[in-house]
């Protein structure tokens, strides 16, 4: 089993996030920018987590089964905006 640096990979979900609110596409959770998120997330979360296009309420499914991994994620979002 590999370890993956769980800041690494928040920053890198982040980023994914920021993409996924830039696109003017509707959200589909089959789009290359889902499918990169869900192939992070596996790296620290047991199970899939639902992203409804809005980060804020991707962060309330992240920290449903891993609060401090959330923490994170919203930690790196909001020193970039």
């Amino acid at each position: 089993m590999k370890y993956y640096e769980e800041n690494s990979v928040s920053k890198s979900i982040d980023y994914v996030c920021r993409l996924c609110k830039e696109c003017n596409e509707d959200h589909s959770e089959d789009c290359i920018i889902s499918l990169t998120r869900r192939s992070l997330e596996s790296t620290h979360l047991q199970e899939d987590v639902s992203c409804p296009g809005n980060v804020l309420m991707y962060l309330v499914n992240v920290a449903k089964q891993n609060a401090d991994f959330a923490d994170k994620i919203k930690n790196h979002y909001i020193q970039l905006e």
